[in-house]
């Protein structure tokens, strides 16, 4: 009788765990929809990235923020140098030749809900080239190397030119090179279409911003020189574009007025010209 009762409570002991365990790990209950179908509501789909939308050309935020847009350019045209009737220092510009500028940048587009205004930073490399009028001739003082050599410190001679003297005539720019670095802002505006609707659209905008670079100058009479600018500018464009499978292509013009400041002829030498362009773009 004994061994029973200690059987009895051995089992009973083993038993307590299983029990309490098959209640602790018993299935889970199943969800079921307010129709009684039996059938769990479909999960929300989840986006590999919030960038990621089925509109092509433009990024989605997830509710977070508008669409966002980015798009590569190119775009070259004429240099026009303008004589200005508020600043005198612009005594290089007077006297250029048209030339000839390109540039590419990147820009970013930060669209509205309705995708048919954008805010618009615009980041780019640019290179413009003029000639001169080689009927003037500008007075530098200089210093030029000899050809000898100093026999005590065994350095080249150089010496102080004053060119523009009866001895030392003035000196002719053959060209005039100058690369920016351009930062801006702007805004673009579609007129028939949003940003997102298929077929072609018609945007037009403005924007305006900075620049930083060097010149560079040939002469007739001496070797280059280089001088450190800033500019500034405001422009207006107006581009048609169409979507294709690979993103969205825009083709139109650009026209510009800028100023750059430059002392590359030892007093002011600044620049005032309009920019008339062809542009070609790609945004995906």
């Amino acid at each position: 009788m004994k061994s029973q009762t200690l059987v009895a409570a051995v089992l009973a002991v083993v038993w307590a765990p299983c029990s309490s365990a098959q209640a602790q790990y018993s299935r889970p209950a199943q969800e079921y929809s307010s129709d009684r179908t039996g059938e769990a509501p479909p999960a929300e789909p989840v986006r590999a990235s919030r960038w990621l939308t089925p509109a092509p050309c433009l990024c989605e935020s997830g509710g977070e923020s508008p669409p966002i847009g980015v798009e590569f350019y190119f775009q070259t045209g004429a240099s026009i140098p303008i004589n200005s009737w508020f600043n005198h220092a612009d005594a290089l510009g007077r006297d250029m030749r048209d030339g000839f500028v390109v540039q590419g940048g990147l820009r970013t587009m930060f669209f509205d809900d309705s995708t048919t205004r954008a805010w618009v930073v615009d980041t780019s490399i640019s290179h413009v080239s003029n000639g001169q009028d080689p009927t003037v001739r500008y007075g530098l003082r200089l210093l030029e190397f000899t050809g000898n050599t100093n026999p005590l410190t065994g350095q080249p001679e150089v010496k102080r030119i004053q060119f523009g003297t009866p001895t030392h005539p003035g000196l002719e720019i053959r060209d005039t090179h100058r690369t920016f670095v351009n930062l801006g802002i702007g805004r673009d505006y579609y007129v028939w279409s949003s940003a997102e609707d298929p077929g072609w659209r018609w945007r037009f905008g403005w924007d305006t911003g900075g620049r930083y670079g060097t010149l560079s100058q040939e002469y007739d009479l001496t070797k280059h020189r280089t001088d450190v600018i800033a500019g500034y500018y405001v422009g207006g464009h107006s581009e048609l574009a169409t979507p294709t499978r690979w993103g969205e292509i825009t083709v139109g013009v650009r026209t510009e007025w800028s100023y750059t400041w430059s002392s590359i002829l030892q007093r002011a030498s600044d620049i005032q010209e309009i920019n008339v362009m062809m542009t070609v773009g790609f945004r995906y």
